[in-house]
């Protein structure tokens, strides 16, 4: 690991997640020089109920450090609106039982239901719902005709009516999320996984084959789905650069590794084309946390490389989310170094550029939107919008 990077912030998950004993978190709080960005990187690696109980338990005050108090009133914020959740979720499944709309939870609520344990330990600001692709029409009208609340990034398609915003929304090119809000509650409706411009050929049909009931949850994936649902997000769109990615991966570990077909999984990885991806999240967490790893698995880590991994240390230490220029520069080449064998640069711009040359009401807008005919204009608006806005 870099010499540089910020122990306190490993020091916590030990602590906090691996429930380690012998922890130097008061001595690393008053050898860290800047409690500023200290802070920011905690926010940023979602790690605010993790370190409000590490901080508890080896008994760190306000005076020791300004935000301890802060974390302790997330935290129980998150436990209250992680029950409004887990309420709301039964009520909207079984309307969409009824309905014959297929949808599993994904992400946050499953995770912090399921390989959690419900322990407060995971930060999450809303729930995340992924429907089958056929349904997604019937989804998104139930929850305009419910009085939810969304708004378009894009202002230029606002006003849009009725059927017309439905329309739009299942028409646009590689985009296939919107979020609806309602009484202070977020819900980010997924149709589909991956931006149109990765090169991920992972099946996410296949997510909604063996589903199971719970009192947990209404429905529940298959442990491999979950499996995937943190490789493909975590390692495959996010790329390992904040700990809550590594804390969810150890989480489901300790529930389900010796479940899993390892070989299967490696071979899967391959067919994805999320094999590194894949690897480099469970070589993180051997390498960082001492976290013990199935030996198949270690005899893969030759694929990795230390300047692969410095650049993923790097942003961890950077921790500025990459919705401005120069953290989207920086996650650029931590997306390009960690993709499989095969990966194409050109294909990669190139697929951007069919993607972003499209107006469409799911993206942020651009200050100029041409006619559709006027590709190239578009992209260039595009990227000049994207560069102005972004620049701090």
């Amino acid at each position: 690991m870099k010499k540089k990077y910020p122990e306190i912030l490993t020091e916590i998950v030990k602590v906090s997640f691996l429930e380690k004993e012998d922890g130097r978190i008061l001595e690393l709080l008053k050898s860290n020089k800047d409690r500023e960005l200290l802070h920011q990187q905690i926010v940023f690696h979602g790690l605010r109920p993790a370190a409000f109980y590490a901080f508890k338990k080896f008994g760190v005050t306000q005076e020791d450090f300004p935000y301890t108090d802060s974390y302790q009133e997330f935290t129980t914020r998150q436990a209250f609106q992680q029950l409004g959740y887990s309420h709301l979720i039964k009520s909207i499944f079984n309307d969409f039982k009824d309905l014959n709309i297929r949808a599993i939870p994904y992400k946050g609520v499953l995770f912090s239901n399921l390989i959690y344990d419900n322990k407060v330990l995971r930060e999450s600001g809303d729930m995340d719902l992924l429907i089958y692709p056929d349904d997604a029409r019937k989804a998104i009208n139930y929850f305009i005709e419910n009085g939810y609340e969304f708004e378009f990034f894009n202002r230029k398609f606002d006003n849009a009516k009725g059927i017309d915003k439905v329309d739009l929304m299942l028409s646009s090119k590689g985009k296939y999320e919107q979020a609806f809000y309602k009484n202070g509650l977020h819900i980010d409706l997924h149709w589909g996984l991956t931006y149109g411009f990765m090169p991920y050929e992972i099946n996410y049909f296949s997510f909604f084959d063996n589903l199971k009931n719970d009192s947990i949850l209404p429905v529940i994936p298959s442990f491999q789905t979950i499996f995937w649902m943190i490789v493909l997000h975590h390692g495959g769109k996010e790329f390992w650069v904040k700990q809550r990615h590594l804390i969810d991966l150890m989480a489901f570990l300790n529930k389900y590794s010796a479940e899993m077909d390892w070989e299967k999984q490696i071979r899967l990885a391959r067919e994805f084309k999320l094999y590194k991806s894949m690897i480099t999240g469970l070589y993180l967490i051997n390498k960082m946390y001492d976290f013990q790893v199935p030996k198949l698995i270690q005899e893969h880590f030759n694929i990795i490389s230390s300047n692969q991994i410095d650049k993923i240390l790097d942003f961890h230490s950077y921790s500025k989310k990459w919705n401005t220029l120069f953290a989207r520069i920086r996650y650029e080449n931590v997306l390009i170094n960690n993709q499989d064998e095969g990966f194409s640069v050109r294909k990669y711009v190139y697929e951007i550029y069919k993607e972003y040359s499209m107006p469409n009401p799911l993206e942020h807008g651009r200050f100029i939107t041409f006619p559709e005919k006027y590709r190239f204009l578009n992209f260039i608006s595009k990227i000049i919008t994207y560069g102005i806005k972004k620049m701090f």
